[in-house]
């Protein structure tokens, strides 16, 4: 067996992430598997893991990347073990001690750059969403339960633009005016895969998209400042035109 360099790479942050987990069962398991494609991979690899190496930077020294690495392993055995979770969570407005929640975690999703952990709340009986860079403590209870008999990931996921979530009760149609400046940025990056695209005469873009709820993608707007504009719905466009008119004010007059 020969690897070429994207799997050799594959292998090299591969070990990194185990090496996080080290100490769980799915880590054990992992290295496991690790150790018996080592001696099959031989010398076959013409390039070093060590000079992959440097090819990548991870900013591991973040408290959110840490923090997802000590809680990823026990989250995600938790989820293939149906394992009841008691955690205690911190949320960022919050004045209070980090509050303890008992859950039923459902599935792990890479939004918007950060793990995010779908789980059902037992006290709020709902699913809700976390972040793992805001576990402060995630303990098995002992016991174990059987996932809601509705709950279907992707079809959860499916009108989320970030970590953000509806309550299925609305479905949005987005529709925005990318201008020419940012139009060949926003065809080469998709922001949803409900995304669809028209060109305009003046190389800018019509796109459309159909969300579950408006929280991500009016920050991505303001984002894109005066090169978008929302056609629809309503709504959005009051909240942009609001924010918009509020950076106004605040930059009307001497600092």
């Amino acid at each position: 067996m020969r690897l070429d360099t994207d799997e050799a790479l594959a292998l090299v942050l591969a070990g990194r992430t185990f090496a996080a987990w080290n100490g769980s069962a799915l880590g054990r398991a992992l290295r496991a598997a690790l150790e018996k494609i080592a001696p099959v991979v031989g010398g076959a690899v013409s390039f070093p893991a060590e000079a992959l190496s440097d090819f990548i930077f991870q900013p591991d020294d973040s408290p959110e990347v840490e923090a997802e690495h000590r809680w990823f392993a026990i989250v995600l055995e938790a989820i293939q073990r149906r394992r009841e979770l008691r955690i205690s969570y911190q949320k960022p407005k919050a004045r209070t001690a980090a509050e303890t929640r008992t859950i039923h975690p459902l599935h792990l999703a890479f939004l918007d750059h950060r793990w995010m952990l779908v789980a059902y709340d037992l006290t709020r009986e709902a699913v809700r969403n976390f972040l793992l860079a805001r576990l402060r403590e995630a303990k098995p209870t002992g016991a174990r339960f059987d996932p809601p008999a509705a709950f279907d990931a992707k079809q959860y996921l499916r009108g989320s633009l970030g970590r953000f979530t509806g309550d299925g009760a609305a479905e949005y149609e987005v529709r925005i005016v990318i201008d020419a400046t940012v139009a060949p940025y926003f065809r080469e990056n998709p922001w949803h895969p409900s995304q669809a695209i028209v060109g305009r005469a003046d190389g800018g873009i019509e796109a459309m998209f159909r969300l579950n709820n408006l929280v991500d993608i009016e920050r991505r707007i303001l984002a894109c400042g005066s090169h978008a504009e929302v056609l629809a719905p309503a709504a959005l466009r009051e909240t942009i035109r609001a924010a918009a008119a509020a950076m106004s004010a605040r930059y009307t007059g001497p600092v």
